[in-house]
């Protein structure tokens, strides 16, 4: 039974503006899940009222429950304080610790779709590629992939961890990574792209 990653974006101007209220009712919240093995929290670099959850979760059931037994089928728990509804991605980990590239000074948040008609086995080894090649560098903090649970799409979510911004912007332009970017690139339909910095909570 593997973990699950859930990664979530939310827009919450209230908790941008007054975190001293509005972060002890999101804590609250998830102080009610079950099978809850990690919890992070972090801003989008680019859009400052986004905020950017990863929850690490025992198993998939554990993540249902959550919503049944927690968010109900109601108005959502934190409805007064977002401003529009959470857009949640699952992941399975499939043995994969998260924890290093999680805890990195910088992280890199990439949901790809790939156009249609292309294979997923025809991307993966270039992605794998990608992941070994970059973990290799001095600057990373790790990376991990899985395609996004409940679609036919071939979405993937990838994670990267580095030093910082700037290393990262530096590696993806390096005679290391430049090229199997540029090798994956025709392969995309598109991605959605965030950079953070995580903290738990």
């Amino acid at each position: 039974m593997s973990q699950i990653l859930e990664y979530v974006s939310v827009r919450s101007a209230a908790l941008t503006s007054n975190p001293a209220v509005v972060q002890p009712i999101f804590t609250a919240l998830f102080d009610r899940a079950v099978g809850l093995v990690a919890r992070y929290q972090g801003v989008n670099e680019d859009v400052l009222d986004e905020h950017i959850l990863v929850l690490i979760w025992k198993s998939k059931q554990h993540f249902d429950d959550f919503g049944t037994n927690v968010i109900g089928g109601g108005p959502h728990p934190l409805q007064d304080y977002i401003d529009a509804p959470p857009n949640i991605l699952l992941v399975a980990l499939n043995g994969t610790n998260p924890e290093k590239t999680l805890s990195a000074p910088y992280l890199l948040f990439n949901v790809v779709t790939p156009k249609d008609g292309v294979e997923t086995s025809t991307t993966t080894p270039v992605v794998e590629k990608l992941a070994a090649k970059q973990q290799s560098l001095d600057v990373s903090h790790g990376f991990f992939h899985g395609p996004k649970l409940g679609t036919s799409s071939g979405a993937y979510l990838s994670v990267s961890g580095w030093d910082s911004s700037e290393a990262r912007k530096s590696a993806i332009v390096s005679e290391e990574l430049g090229p199997i970017l540029k090798e994956l690139q025709p392969f995309i339909k598109e991605q959605e792209i965030k950079g953070t910095t995580l903290k738990t909570f």
